[in-house]
């Protein structure tokens, strides 16, 4: 591997790699020294090219209309530090943008490793508070991280094969956004079964239900007893219904099954 590219000497990856040091001057002489091959050598160890330049996330990754909801679910995001009267307080707005951009991008992360950090908390609270989908911050975050990752470079192929590197590279990009399109599949099909489960918690109903007399304390059944007549009423037997089913069960019936269930005229819709 050439990492220091001819400009960044090795005695200066190996320390920056957190090898020892076997000489007190070297140690001086790195952090009292110049920033310049430190920066260089940290952006060979993160993948980059040493003497390209910064690049940063940004929400110009965004279409214009979403980036306008991105920019409300800043506001609130960084609403300690935004939101002074004396804009000489506030940070600025390069810096939000910024950082935005950052947890956007890294918020699928977050889901898989912790989801119940306060990151992922903070993010929840505040896309409730602007009506903004997790479905739609996760896309969010696959555009931000498409144009953000820096190019993959391929390895010299033989004079036969030349040709087809081009698309080879084209191939391999396909490949990796289509990867990250299913990742964020996976994180949305999740959060839809954990919306369904919560609903079928608070669809669910006793089967049967019994009241009290508070003065003779005899639990009685409006079913089971005619209080007009006083006559105890015969038992209608009832149709048989198909049993239960959850939410997810029924939606992927009605739009999978062949014919389509909605489409079939003698469904009751």
């Amino acid at each position: 591997m050439h990492a220091n590219d001819g400009s960044v000497a090795e005695n200066w990856i190996i320390e920056r790699g957190g090898w020892q040091l076997d000489r007190v001057n070297k140690a001086f002489g790195y952090t009292l020294g110049s920033t310049q091959a430190d920066q260089q050598v940290s952006r060979v160890l993160s993948g980059w090219k040493p003497k390209d330049g910064a690049r940063l996330p940004s929400l110009a990754a965004l279409e214009a209309p979403i980036i306008g909801r991105a920019h409300k679910l800043q506001e609130l995001l960084f609403s300690n530090t935004l939101a002074f009267d004396d804009d000489t307080l506030n940070i600025d707005e390069g810096v939000a943008d910024v950082l935005t951009a950052t947890l956007l991008m890294h918020y699928p992360d977050m889901l898989r490793l912790c989801e119940g950090g306060p990151l992922v908390l903070k993010m929840r609270e505040a896309m409730a508070g602007r009506s903004i989908g997790e479905a739609e911050v996760l896309a969010w975050s696959s555009s931000i991280r498409r144009v953000f990752r820096p190019p993959q470079e391929l390895k010299p192929l033989p004079s036969t094969t030349r040709g087809d590197t081009d698309q080879i590279a084209v191939l391999l990009e396909h490949v990796q956004q289509q990867t990250e399109k299913i990742e964020v599949l996976i994180l949305q099909n999740k959060r839809l079964e954990e919306r369904l489960l919560a609903v079928e918690h608070h669809m669910h109903v006793p089967g049967t239900t019994t009241t009290q007399d508070p003065s003779s304390g005899v639990a009685s059944s409006s079913s089971a007893v005619s209080h007009s007549t006083g006559h105890a009423t015969p038992k209608v037997a009832r149709a048989k219904k198909k049993g239960s089913q959850s939410l997810a069960a029924i939606w992927f019936e009605w739009f999978t099954a062949e014919p389509r269930v909605y489409a079939s005229p003698t469904v009751k819709r």
